[in-house]
């Protein structure tokens, strides 16, 4: 990919939230962290953390609770590749209408979820999303945007641990997508000269969910999203991270949208599109 300008300019602005049906959001001491003077996972900030590790966790407490806006610098621009791999995507669609399902596309509740393209920086591929249309062992997919220095991020990929453990072999598959590292002004695999210390990164976040109590570290698919997938399709005043969409398969439905941390609640939507039979979407 060719190497990519970060434009800094504050007027994306990027929510870090709990999900709106948790409680409502307290201070938590140790995740009282600045976007515009320091991310929330950086090295030294957390005294409890075991210091012969590569990496440091300023951890947040069980409920997750930040809901503190985030005026974040603008991302970079989709490079040649991404654009020309997306306009393939869409290109395919269109001429081939068993691959995906028709439009109109849309990231919103009990709509289709349009095709996107995400980054495998182990085998150096492309992921779409189209690749799960009617796949015969996913049922339901479970995609997440988030990024390194995000504390309920790393909550939400710690329950996820458990989850995928427990549901994986009935039908769910997720793919876990990360724009930026442990640095706010890092947005991975844009830059061909940052790829060591990008896909090291994602080394690390494997072993997020140690730091929070987990036996094991990450076994779910990890995906880079130098694109920004969602960006075209969620207004930034609404796109909370972690950003939860999950999806049917078998018409590539979205059965529900989560913005930040709520333990538990996505626990209930993946056993009811599981292991219930659901209407067609989209609804007329």
């Amino acid at each position: 990919m060719k190497k990519i300008s970060i434009l800094i300019l504050f007027s994306f602005f990027f929510a870090c939230t709990v999900d709106s049906e948790s409680p409502p959001a307290e201070n938590v001491e140790s995740a009282k962290g600045d976007a515009l003077k320091g991310p929330i996972v950086t090295p030294d900030t957390d005294t409890n953390v075991a210091k012969d590790t590569d990496i440091n966790v300023t951890k947040i407490d069980d409920t997750g609770k930040r809901d503190t806006k985030i005026s974040l610098v603008t991302p970079p621009e989709p490079d040649v590749v991404i654009e020309e791999i997306i306009e393939e995507v869409a290109v395919e669609i269109e001429e081939e209408p068993d691959l995906y399902p028709p439009g109109p596309y849309s990231v919103e509740l009990f709509s289709v979820l349009p095709d996107m393209v995400f980054y495998d920086p182990w085998d150096k591929a492309w992921i779409r999303i189209s690749e799960y249309y009617k796949h015969p062992d996913h049922k339901a997919l479970l995609i997440v945007s988030s990024a390194g220095w995000c504390g309920p991020c790393q909550l939400k990929a710690t329950e996820l641990v458990d989850l995928y453990d427990k549901y994986h072999d009935d039908g769910l598959e997720v793919a876990y997508t990360l724009m930026q590292s442990f640095d706010l002004l890092d947005w991975i695999f844009t830059n061909p000269d940052n790829e060591e210390a990008d896909l090291n990164f994602m080394e690390q976040w494997k072993d997020v969910p140690l730091y929070y109590g987990q036996v094991n570290p990450i076994q779910y698919p990890l995906y880079a999203d130098p694109g920004q997938a969602l960006n075209p399709y969620v207004p930034p005043n609404e796109y909370g991270i972690p950003f939860s969409i999950l999806i049917t398969t078998d018409d590539m439905g979205i059965r529900y949208i989560g913005k930040g941390y709520a333990p538990n609640i996505l626990e209930n939507k993946i056993m009811l599109v599981l292991y219930n039979e659901l209407p067609n979407l989209p609804f007329e």
